[in-house]
């Protein structure tokens, strides 16, 4: 899972023993058949949430990295500034 996918993930992604996402790198190519990829939630996984989580729900990103009141433009800058951030 790469950071652009991290970030847009949302709660409603979230099921009880897993989540599932697009692949944002590829979502634009199969517009018509995109593949969800589903991950199991461990515990690791599961305390990441919850410490690093925004405590949203439902539409609400799971991390507080992107906003719905964002451009794509933003959101791609902001997904970038991220993964140069995690990457140094």
């Amino acid at each position: 899972m790469n950071v652009a996918d991290i970030c847009h993930l949302k709660y409603d992604d979230l099921e009880q023993n897993s989540f599932t996402f697009f692949r944002q790198k590829t979502i634009r190519t199969y517009k018509s058949n995109p593949k969800q990829i589903r991950v199991i939630l461990t515990e690791r996984v599961r305390k990441i949430i919850a410490q690093r989580g925004s405590g949203g729900n439902g539409k609400d990103y799971i991390f507080p990295y992107l906003n719905h009141s964002m451009t794509a433009e933003q959101k791609k800058k902001k997904t970038k500034i991220v993964s140069v951030s995690i990457n140094t």
